[in-house]
């Protein structure tokens, strides 16, 4: 992308991104927000990317595929929100792709997302600074097959970056996407540090099959800090850890996959509402990563220089 990063509010130096949160929802994760909720569902955000900034974090990158993020709804926030803020194109999993999606060609997918990146979200202008694919369980479906090549093939014809959600089947989504022509320097993959993407693996050989992903070119995004299953934080940490002590700080990327849903009328945080959990667990924003998480991975022996290239070096270089 020529050192340049395309954010809601038009392109910026990808330097000038700052400490980046590469996973992110700025809406309702996996349902429909009520029309009568969505304004308060903007102020919301905003004022959550408000304590975001003042902790620390300068960019967010939203990759909600599920439901879509409307155009007129992201710019509304990002227009009043101090962090930047980069939109996404693409499709999440099968099991949240409409009837029609799922039977989408090749060709359907990738003419989709080509679209959106050369007009903007669904032709609004809204440029895309990300495209996003994914699957769902271990055995990758179909329609999935043919997402993720289209992803692949659209990456390599834009140079856009590619998010992929990862939380089970990340070898073949990997194959798939690198099959189909993508520069593997301009892709990541998230959740690998997740118990649903081990298929059975101990820790010791999930670490090894984070590295793996990490030699053929991928970034690996880790965002299980306090969040389901890892409410305590030191599993993931010691992955970190150990990945950098392998040599691979320069692949790694931070995150929080923070977001929640409506449900019966009100914002729910799921997890979050549970009794019984540590204040700062219940606290979890996207201020989170740069209040909690980074002190935290610096304390479990994680070195500045390496946190720095998490957050901002290894971001420039995925996103510029």
């Amino acid at each position: 992308m020529n050192g340049m990063v395309r954010t809601v509010m038009g392109e910026i130096p990808a330097e000038k991104m700052g400490n980046t949160s590469v996973h992110e929802h700025l809406t309702s994760a996996f349902s429909i927000t009520p029309p009568e909720f969505i304004r308060d569902e903007q102020e919301f955000a905003i004022e959550q990317l408000h304590k975001a900034k003042e902790s620390g974090l300068d960019t967010v990158i939203e990759v909600s595929a599920c439901p879509r993020v409307k155009p007129d709804f992201i710019r509304y926030i990002a227009e009043r929100s101090p962090v930047n803020i980069v939109a996404c194109t693409g499709f999440y999993c099968a099991p949240w792709f409409t009837d029609e999606e799922k039977s989408y060609s090749i060709e359907q997918f990738l003419e989709h997302m080509l679209y959106e990146a050369e007009y903007g979200i669904e032709g609004s202008g809204l440029l895309p600074g990300v495209l996003k694919t994914g699957s769902f369980r271990p055995t990758i479906q179909p329609c999935e097959v043919r997402s993720l090549t289209a992803a692949g093939m659209a990456q390599k014809m834009t140079g856009l970056p590619l998010c992929v959600h990862s939380s089970t089947g990340s070898r073949y989504q990997q194959y798939l996407i690198e099959a189909a022509g993508a520069d593997m320097e301009k892709v990541y993959f998230s959740h690998l540090e997740s118990p649903t993407d081990r298929e059975n693996r101990t820790l010791p050989m999930q670490i090894d099959y984070i590295e793996n992903t990490m030699k053929r070119g991928s970034y690996v995004s880790i965002n299980g800090f306090c969040y389901p299953p890892y409410l305590d934080p030191n599993e993931p940490a010691e992955m970190v850890r150990q990945i950098c002590e392998r040599g691979y700080a320069h692949k790694m990327l931070l995150s929080l996959d923070w977001g929640w849903e409506f449900k019966n009328g009100k914002r729910n945080f799921s997890y979050q509402d549970r009794e019984n959990l540590e204040p700062e667990v219940k606290a979890r924003n996207w201020a989170f990563l740069m209040s909690y998480v980074v002190p935290f991975l610096h304390g479990y022996g994680i070195a500045e220089s390496d946190l720095n290239l998490m957050l901002r070096d290894n971001v420039y270089k995925l996103f510029g």
